[in-house]
């Protein structure tokens, strides 16, 4: 294959790459519904996962950019709490089955329906995030490996299993961005090897054929 034809190629490989992941960015946005309170019915583009809460019926709350994803106990997603703001947040649910939203020094206390009860300000910034809670007799723990996250639900007699994963667009979407740096951090060491060898300096051999096996020569 010609020079010519592997950088075309591995233009056409990014371009692909980079429209996927728009696809997959589209696939988990939507216009907020506009209502009195923070209930939303979209559930937006769930990643950078923190903070986990399970209600009195089981359904999972989880915490992404901006808001809250409600899920059943089916994984179905039901509802979201929109906070209409990227900063960071942390939240829980009392005993009185009250959401209490911490946002930086703000404190929102709004019902499982998305009514705001009260919202004032906090002589503390509170970042205990959630991860572990015991409801029910049961054990949930939120994992955020490498970012793909899934909640484990234990019950008394120790028995594990995963009842929310994060959705598979999610899942392609970091890969893509993995891939894509993968490739961008060999056409960079490619390029100063290149730019080295043009002032004289000599390169590792080694290093180049490594470099070369992936065919970017001159890219």
């Amino acid at each position: 294959m010609k020079k010519e034809d592997i950088k075309a190629t591995w233009f056409v490989i990014l371009i692909v790459i980079q429209v996927i992941a728009v696809i997959c960015v589209l696939r988990g946005l939507g216009s907020e519904d506009k209502q009195d309170n923070i209930i939303s019915h979209k559930e937006g583009f769930p990643m950078y996962v923190h903070g986990l809460a399970i209600d009195s019926e089981e359904n999972i709350y989880i915490g992404v950019v901006g808001k809250i994803n409600v899920y059943n106990k089916e994984v179905k997603f039901i509802r979201s709490y929109s906070l209409g703001r990227d900063q960071s947040f942390i939240f829980r649910i009392d005993e009185n089955e009250n959401l209490i939203i911490a946002i930086e020094s703000t404190e929102l206390i709004c019902r499982l329906d998305g009514m705001i009860i009260s919202d004032k300000i906090l002589d503390y910034t509170d970042d205990r995030e959630v991860k572990v809670i015991k409801r029910n007799s049961k054990i949930y723990t939120l994992s955020n490996k490498f970012y793909f996250t899934t909640v484990k639900c234990e019950d008394q007699k120790g028995n594990s299993r995963t009842i929310y994963r994060v959705p598979i667009y999610i899942t392609i979407f970091r890969l893509i961005q993995m891939i894509s740096f993968i490739i961008l951090v060999i056409l960079f060491i490619k390029l100063c090897i290149k730019k080295l060898e043009d002032l004289g300096i000599s390169i590792d051999t080694n290093i180049g054929n490594r470099i070369n096996k992936y065919n970017l020569e001159d890219f």
